[in-house]
Order: structure tokens, then C-alpha cells, then sequence
């Protein structure tokens, strides 16, 4: 049993108020007409869209509440795309993570970024100087509940292929891949993450007949804490899961495996690989 005391409680009821203000502030930050009027809004109204253009090997790039996303898209006529939704990290927004999703949609896939920083309240749930993780765990939460809401947008939207819906996450964002529970999508890459460690993030949620491909570097440093006991790969739970593929770097120390050679054409090559007819 934990005992409180008044100062305690006064904290508790200090630190209560501080957080109640800050998401009244992000509701109030925005008008009732037209955007996002809540922190689950606003990661999809600032995700990062990259988009096939009509020249080969090219692609629109823009915020999805830009004056240039809200024209690409809504004049957008040609065929549904098949489309990637994908999850950044711990950190938010990577220069890598920019550019690896432009180069997915100079391939033909829509890519589709949720801004998890975008809340006006978010803090992080890891320490990049220490590579420590789990510090708000209710984090976790927040990823799923974008996963949705990105899910619930696509359901409307004239140009995304239902049939053909993809999810990608790095680190925080693989976690949150490999832990969804959504049968929306067709096949899963997770990405910086090993799939262990305490049972609030252990394990694979992705229905047996889903296939995923994993990829981590073998001595993460992120990783390596014998406490946390998260070394590993998510290949782990991979079972008897057909066209599933777990590749393990051996880059040494380093989290990042976007840079790695080869790892762009194995993501493109998965995703070529799934992309089919209706699955219902």
C-alpha cells in the first residue's frame, strides 16, 4: 500500500491541473471549422504525405493540412494507391525517415506519416542520451489510438486502395507495428525494434495469416540493457507465419537500419510481394 500525504495530494492535484491546462490549450489552439480540434486530429492533420507525382521516379511531398496537400489530394483522379502508413520513432521525425518515405513513393505507394508530436501534449517515453526507454508508458496507447485514427480517415478517402493498406514503423513506431491488433492491414515491416522485453510491449499482435517483415540490428544499443532483457528479434514470434522475414544487421552498434545497404529494396520487395486483390 502507498500512503499519501497532503503534500502529496497537492502535488498529485498541481501536476492533474498543469496536464488538464495543456490539453485544453491544444483543443482551443484551433477553430471548430474545418481542422483538428483535439491531439488525435492533429497527428493526422500534420502527418508528412509523400505521393507517386506523374514523372517517373518522383513524388509530392507535402504536410496533409497544406494548402498544397488539400489541392494534390483533392484533385487527385487517377487509380487508388496502395498506401503505407508509417510511424516514426521515439524523437518524432528523422531526416532519414524524410527521405526513405520519398523514396517509397518514387515507387508507386502513398505514403502516409501520423505526426505523434503534433499533440499538444506529448511527451517522450525514451531518453536518446541514455538510450532508455518506457519513461510514459501510456505512449504506447497514444501510437494505437493514431494507428485508428489514420484507418478511420483512409475508410473515406477516394484515392487510397482499401485493399491495400500497409504498415511500417521505426523503433517506438515498430513497437507500435508489431502491437497492433487491426486486421486492416496487409502485411506488417517492423523496424529498430526486437519485439521483447515487459509484457506491456512483448510479442506480436499481427494475425497469424499476416505477413511481416523485421529488421534490427543484431547489437542495438538501445537494446542491450540486461535489465530490461530486450535483446533479441521480432522473429521470435514469427511461428509457422508464411512469406514472413526476419533480418538481423550486423552494422555494428547503431539503432538506425534505414541507412543499412539493401534494406530499402528488401522493403520494396515485401511490399511488392503483398500487394493484391480485395481481401474480404
Amino acid at each position: 500500500m502507498v500512503v499519501l500525504g497532503k503534500r502529496d495530494l497537492r502535488s498529485k492535484a498541481l501536476t492533474f491541473f498543469r496536464v488538464f491546462m495543456v490539453l485544453m490549450c491544444g483543443v482551443l489552439a484551433f477553430p471548430t471549422q474545418g481542422w483538428a480540434i483535439n491531439d488525435l486530429e492533429r497527428t493526422w492533420v500534420h502527418a508528412l504525405v509523400a505521393m507517386p507525382s506523374e514523372k517517373a521516379r518522383e513524388s509530392h511531398y507535402f504536410r496533409m493540412d497544406t494548402d498544397k496537400g488539400r489541392k494534390i489530394l483533392g484533385n487527385y483522379r487517377g487509380e487508388k494507391l496502395p498506401v503505407l502508413v508509417y510511424l516514426h520513432g521515439c524523437t518524432g521525425f528523422s531526416k532519414r525517415d524524410r527521405k526513405f518515405i520519398r523514396k517509397i513513393a518514387e515507387r508507386g505507394f502513398l505514403v502516409i506519416a501520423p505526426d505523434s508530436m503534433a499533440r499538444a501534449y506529448r511527451p517522450r517515453q525514451c531518453d536518446p542520451d541514455s538510450k532508455r526507454g518506457g519513461l510514459n508508458p501510456w505512449v504506447f496507447d497514444f501510437r494505437q489510438a493514431e494507428i485508428n485514427y489514420a484507418v478511420d480517415q483512409l475508410w473515406e478517402k477516394p484515392w487510397a486502395d482499401w485493399n491495400n493498406l500497409f504498415l511500417m514503423g521505426v523503433s517506438e513506431g515498430g513497437a507500435a507495428t508489431a502491437l497492433y491488433r487491426g486486421d486492416f492491414f496487409r502485411a506488417r515491416i517492423i523496424t529498430q525494434w526486437t519485439c521483447q522485453g515487459a509484457p506491456l510491449i512483448r510479442g506480436l499482435e499481427a494475425q497469424p495469416d499476416v505477413p511481416v517483415l523485421a529488421i534490427v540490428q543484431r547489437n542495438d544499443p538501445w537494446y542491450q540493457n540486461k535489465r530490461t532483457d530486450q535483446r533479441g528479434d521480432c522473429g521470435a514470434y514469427f511461428g509457422i507465419r508464411s512469406g514472413s522475414k526476419s533480418i538481423i544487421l550486423e552494422d555494428g552498434k547503431k539503432h538506425n537500419v534505414l541507412k543499412s545497404a539493401g534494406v530499402f529494396e528488401e522493403v520494396m520487395e515485401f511490399l511488392r510481394e503483398n500487394i493484391g486483390g480485395s481481401r474480404r
